[in-house]
């Protein structure tokens, strides 16, 4: 039995959100962005709709936790991933593998 399509979209959102700091943390280790560069990249990638509120959200906690850290350039702050941050998105990868393989 199939789900409907909208409850099914809602079951994606809920799930991006979830993952939505380990997916911040993944596109920032391949490039620094912007928070606006951050919520095109979700978008592109999962048509999930999320806020600009919640993006920073996220953001601003990945920095207090030493994750991320944001400098100024021209008038926008791009974001980058710390050696802190690249370690805990490694260890993230290998919890999330070794649980879905078990």
């Amino acid at each position: 039995m199939t789900r409907p399509k909208r409850e099914t979209e809602k079951v994606e959102d809920l799930v991006w959100k979830d993952l939505a700091p380990y997916i911040i943390l993944a596109l920032l280790e391949k490039e620094p962005l912007h928070g606006y560069g951050v919520k095109k990249k979700i978008l592109e990638l999962s048509h999930a709709k999320m806020g600009s509120t919640t993006i920073y959200a996220i953001i601003y906690s990945l920095m207090k936790l030493g994750l991320v850290e944001g400098v100024w350039q021209d008038r926008r702050k791009v974001y980058k991933l710390t050696d802190k941050g690249k370690y805990v998105l490694d260890i993230s990868r290998k919890a999330i593998s070794q649980t879905i393989t078990a």
